[in-house]
């Protein structure tokens, strides 16, 4: 597991009425969520940077195609991960890191976000990434 961030499968349901993608189950009430939204990103967009001392991320694209870029400035290197509609994945991104999402995609996409509170505090670097010299 990288400590950035974690892809994950998600479980896919073949119906013939329609599929049900299962992205999180909560078993034992171990999962405490404290927002779940859904955010639009136009037809290659991006929209970064993003930072949160705290808050753990748990991202799914079910529309569209996504390119998230995760970025530590302690190490200087930028990890990307291509998630959408095909690939029934999430990305987890944990708290204390930048990040990013390009929209890849000839149509909208739609980024499903599942935030929630983590225990551990990081610190926030004094240095934003320059998006400029950063590419998506």
């Amino acid at each position: 597991m990288n400590s950035l961030f974690k892809v994950s499968k998600i479980k896919f349901i073949n119906r013939p009425k329609g599929n049900i993608f299962k992205l999180i189950q909560n078993i034992n009430n171990k999962i405490k969520f404290d927002e779940l939204y859904i955010s639009e990103l136009n037809s290659f967009k991006i929209k970064a940077w993003k930072f949160h001392e705290k808050k753990i991320q748990r991202i799914y694209i079910p529309i569209g195609k996504v390119k998230v870029a995760i970025y530590q400035p302690k190490i200087k290197k930028i990890k990307t991960v291509v998630l959408g509609e095909a690939s029934k994945k999430m990305i987890t991104i944990y708290n204390g890191v930048f990040y990013g999402f390009k929209s890849i995609s000839k149509k909208k996409s739609l980024i499903l976000n599942l935030t929630y509170f983590s225990n551990k505090n990081k610190n926030k670097p004094l240095n934003q990434p320059d998006i400029k010299n950063i590419i998506l």
